[in-house]
């Protein structure tokens, strides 16, 4: 059903649906590493997969994705999207799924369904088929159902797997994972993949995309009103359709001929979404220009700079507030105030006052420099990863990067006073007590190297 607002901006279909429409997929840098990595778990027969995400990153849409592209006529699917509370209804699922039974058959016992799935499994294995099966909302599973999906991990022959496994659901799911008593079904897990929200330039993307395929221009949505969008969404596809869909519904009821800033503004007070603080920066630079008195070409060459400076943080990385040099608005107007005071800082650059120009350029350099003296140089992760291979085997590059994600945290820059966290927490991945007492030694004499100083509780 197409919107009401469709002929007035001339689309011929619903661009801002919530519904998981693969035709509209994005394929963001995260989506389509998430989509390689489950395609090839699926096509390995590397038996079980996971793939968690925050609410409304996109998850089954990129399932749905996924379904299409491995439609070969060889890859049976049976897609669990319903609610499971135990392994006989788990069971009784899949058969459905796959048309090994009807729903009037619902009287069998569990034994009666599973033997119907093992021979289903072999007949498969004969014929060269592959064999998927996909839990949707998996981190509502219980502990009896997830030690059900492990157990139906073990069907395999001596060379590959019978049954390809994919769990996905929401960062609850990880911690489920990670519990001692689920410890057998994660050493199971030979992919795992935590799909991110989009960055602002990604957003800018998508929503032009998705105009695009709906036959709409991008100028609908203007890129500054973009920003606005992302700076109340977060990078949430979810959020992001809501927005611009209310959006589209609000340009049109006032007639306009495109979406404004003010609008998804008062559209996310009326949803009551707020803008988390690390967000403030992006949407103050495109709905509250910074304004200057003293206009000599000095002062406007400082606005211009930093503003640009602001503007390509903003469009290049979605967390620049936390990891670039680059100043805030409230920066750079704290850094005309102090100029229009102390007047144009044109002295020599040794003897420049803190508060001018100059002095403020070299504080910010030596803002950087201290910034890449905290983090963890890239041979003590190269270390932990050996170290870590040599104690649990080849998943050890996965569970740091999983554990990073998890500390809310990237590799490349990631923070040595929290190394040492990481450390206690990837240790804690190693079954053997020897091994791990091995381990942490080593990586405590790391710390030392290159001067980690612990987090604070």
């Amino acid at each position: 059903m197409l919107p009401l607002y469709s002929e007035h901006f001339g689309l011929s279909s619903q661009p801002f649906s919530v519904s998981p429409d693969p035709r509209f997929f994005y394929g963001s840098p995260s989506h389509k590493e998430g989509l390689a990595e489950l395609y090839y778990g699926i096509r390995a027969r590397r038996g079980f997969v996971v793939l968690t995400g925050e609410v409304g990153t996109g998850k089954t849409t990129l399932i749905r994705s996924l379904l299409e592209k491995i439609d070969d006529g060889r890859t049976r699917v049976a897609f669990i999207f319903t609610l499971i509370s135990n392994v006989r209804e788990l069971l009784r699922a899949i058969c459905e799924a796959l048309g090994l039974s009807s729903a009037e058959d619902g009287s069998r016992e569990t034994q009666d369904y599973l033997a119907l799935f093992n021979a289903f499994l072999l007949a498969a294995y004969r014929n060269g088929d592959n064999v998927t099966v996909v839990i949707d909302e998996a981190q509502n599973l219980s502990p009896d159902v997830l030690e059900g999906v492990r157990l139906l991990s073990n069907c395999e022959t001596a060379e590959t797997k019978l049954l390809q496994i994919l769990l996905v659901g929401q960062p609850e799911l990880d911690r489920h994972l990670n519990e001692p008593e689920m410890r057998q079904l994660k050493q199971r897990v030979a992919l795992r993949f935590h799909l991110s929200p989009l960055s602002p330039a990604e957003c800018r993307e998508y929503i032009a995309k998705r105009l695009e395929i709906a036959g709409g221009s991008p100028s609908l949505i203007p890129e500054s009103t973009s920003h606005a969008v992302y700076a109340f969404s977060g990078g949430i596809p979810r959020l992001i359709n809501m927005l611009c869909d209310n959006g589209l519904l609000a340009a049109f009821m006032l007639g306009r001929t495109h979406v404004e800033v003010s609008m998804i503004e008062e559209i996310a007070r009326s949803l009551h979404i707020g803008v988390e603080p690390r967000r403030r920066a992006v949407l103050a630079a495109v709905a509250k220009p910074v304004k200057f008195t003293r206009r000599s070409a000095v002062a406007r060459q400082v606005v211009e700079t930093k503003t640009a400076a602001v503007a390509k943080a903003a469009v290049s990385e979605p967390e620049f507030e936390r990891t670039s040099i680059a100043p805030s608005v409230a920066d750079i107007q704290s850094m005309l105030k102090t100029f229009e005071t102390k007047g144009d800082g044109n002295g020599s650059p040794n003897g420049a006052a803190p508060g001018s120009i100059a002095g403020s350029s070299r504080a910010l350099r030596r803002r950087g420099a201290e910034r890449e003296a905290a983090t963890v140089p890239s041979r003590s992760f190269e270390r932990m990863i050996a170290e870590l291979t040599e104690a649990m085997g080849p998943m050890a590059p996965l569970v740091v990067s999983d554990h990073v994600k998890a500390m809310d945290e990237f590799q490349e820059r990631f923070p040595r006073r929290r190394f040492g966290q990481l450390i206690d927490l990837t240790s804690d991945e190693i079954l053997s007590g020897a091994l791990k007492t091995r381990y942490q030694s080593i990586m405590t004499e790391e710390i030392r190297a290159i001067g980690a100083i612990p987090e604070e509780p």
